[in-house]
């Protein structure tokens, strides 16, 4: 992420930065004080960022910086990053080891995915779904629970990946990955068309359709078609039309 140069309405020279490694923001004010993490406070009325305490000409002084619009933004921007940063970080301790089916006769032996690890966050959780739902899943033997099929990637027998692995290797070798990934970006552009469209005629745009049973037993049908529609605020509303 790139440093931020800006400065305050009395000319102070401020830049700011993210620490990877440390998964902190540092701000500088030239001349005053160099590299400090700061917290957002309000002070006087005035959101401000507070780096801490400081001797100046002999007198401690509290080092504040008042936010201004350039700030404000690439904190939010930051913070953002910084999260990714701690949810890669959790990945990386989530640790599943590759083993085999046990399946007797003629059926192939599937190698999947053995977790070692808790799960340590919701986006961890909706990252396994996705392992699950576009992967597949198989049985360890007739009847055991179903792991993670992972025959299709290069992972050997009895090694040990980190999720992080894992979906870098889907990323590179995995078709069913990849076309669910192009098709996740092509709804979400599409969906971004229509939330144009939505805010510039102030109408809900048709997002999406498909059909569905029925769910009133006192119409006299058998199909509902489902349509999706953007609305100008960006949600999605849906409507259901019974078929007869």
């Amino acid at each position: 992420m790139q440093k931020l140069k800006t400065e305050t309405k009395r000319g102070t020279k401020i830049i700011m930065k993210l620490d990877e490694g440390e998964k902190e923001m540092k701000i500088t004010a030239k001349g005053i004080f160099e590299d400090r993490t700061f917290h957002k406070m309000d002070y006087k009325g005035q959101e401000v960022l507070n780096a801490g305490i400081k001797k100046i000409n002999g007198k401690k002084e509290r080092l504040l910086t008042p936010i201004n619009k350039k700030m404000k933004k690439w904190i939010e921007k930051a913070e953002k990053e910084i999260e990714k940063l701690k949810e890669k970080e959790r990945q990386e301790k989530v640790v599943f080891e590759v083993i085999k089916t046990k399946n007797s006769g003629w059926a192939p032996n599937w190698k999947v995915l053995d977790r070692k690890e808790k799960l340590l966050s919701e986006e961890q959780r909706e990252k396994i779904r996705q392992l699950r739902s576009i992967l597949g899943e198989k049985q360890l033997f007739a009847g055991a629970t179903k792991h993670i099929d992972v025959d299709n990637l290069p992972v050997e027998e009895g090694e040990k990946y980190t999720l992080a692995e894992i979906i870098a290797l889907c990323e590179e070798h995995s078709e069913k990955w990849q076309q669910s990934k192009q098709e996740e970006k092509e709804h979400e552009e599409h969906y971004q068309e229509c939330l144009k469209e939505a805010r510039e005629t102030g109408k809900n745009i048709k997002l999406d359709s498909y059909t569905a049973h029925c769910n009133d037993p006192n119409e006299e049908c058998n199909t509902d078609i489902i349509t999706i529609y953007v609305t100008p605020s960006g949600r999605k509303k849906e409507e259901r039309t019974h078929t007869y």
